[in-house]
């Protein structure tokens, strides 16, 4: 009975904090971050021992059908004409976007922990930038290994065969490296994105909570999405964004409940050693 009566707090909690609008704006913003990131991401790795062969054979085996043509269209350019342009822009869209979306999970852990945000606008901005990148980076690492391992390695051993074995290593513990990558991350992020000051171990749970779900629902939303082609059907060519976007929204959505989930448990502590100090207390009086 407790712990339904705690899950009904927690929901009453989420729905009082507007975790659901918070989620999905944050999951808007993080997805406009992403193309201009890999755009930047392309630029970069023009100036690496990469060919264009190369990339174009990467894009040709994992792309979606989609974005397979904008993607060689987009690298071919970069080695064919000046880059300037298109880095000047993906840089000036990943500020932008960047921020915004960082500052979606800021005012929704804010809102969950009830505090009002006393922080510097400029660095705060700074942060969110920092803040999406990393994130950014973790989405696609995980999702790389976790979803196409099997056919990176292949391509790895085929074109850089001295990494193949330190790749193959990785793979076989792909779920354990995805869950504590996120633990790590989220209760970073649990400290350092409220504002408020709090320690590590409290933001244990949520963060281990969130990163079992990310992964867990991952896992089963690739199965409904190579299984299924009610969506292919329904949204066409647009399916691979709407796709992402409802994934990105329900892992915002519980990344902010391991939120809700941490503040309820430091509580319920909080609550339990005030009734031993007050016992304490009283049986001194008594005494």
């Amino acid at each position: 009975m407790k712990l339904f009566a705690s899950i009904a707090v927690i929901a009453n909690k989420v729905k009082e904090d507007y975790v659901s609008a918070f989620a999905a704006q944050a999951a808007l913003f993080v997805i406009m971050s992403f193309v201009p990131f890999l755009i930047l991401l392309l630029t970069l790795i023009k100036y690496t021992p990469l060919t264009e062969e190369v990339l174009l054979q990467f894009v040709t085996n994992f792309a979606p059908d989609a974005f397979r043509q904008s993607f060689s269209s987009i690298i071919s350019q970069l080695y064919t004409g000046s880059d300037t342009p298109l880095f000047l822009i993906s840089l000036a869209s990943i500020l932008w976007t960047a921020g915004k979306g960082c500052n979606a999970l800021i005012e929704g852990l804010n809102s969950v922990f009830d505090i009002k945000e006393r922080r510097n606008g400029f660095v705060l901005r700074l942060y969110s930038i920092l803040y999406t990148i990393i994130f950014v980076v973790i989405i696609v690492v995980c999702l790389l290994i976790y979803i196409l391992g099997n056919e990176i390695l292949s391509f790895i051993t085929k074109h850089v065969p001295f990494v193949a074995n330190i790749i193959e290593a990785l793979l076989n513990i792909r779920v354990l490296l995805s869950v504590g990558l996120f633990t790590v991350f989220f209760t970073f992020l649990y400290v350092a994105i409220p504002s408020r000051h709090t320690k590590i171990r409290r933001q244990l749970p949520g963060a281990l909570f969130s990163a079992i779900g990310w992964t867990g629902f991952s896992y089963f939303f690739s199965l409904y999405v190579n299984y299924s082609h009610n969506i292919a059907v329904l949204y066409g060519s647009l399916a691979m964004v709407v796709c992402a976007m409802l994934w990105l929204y329900v892992c915002m959505f519980i990344f902010l409940l391991g939120a809700e989930i941490n503040l309820y448990i430091e509580q319920w502590t909080m609550g339990r050693s005030v009734d031993k100090a007050t016992d304490i207390t009283h049986s001194r009086k008594r005494s």
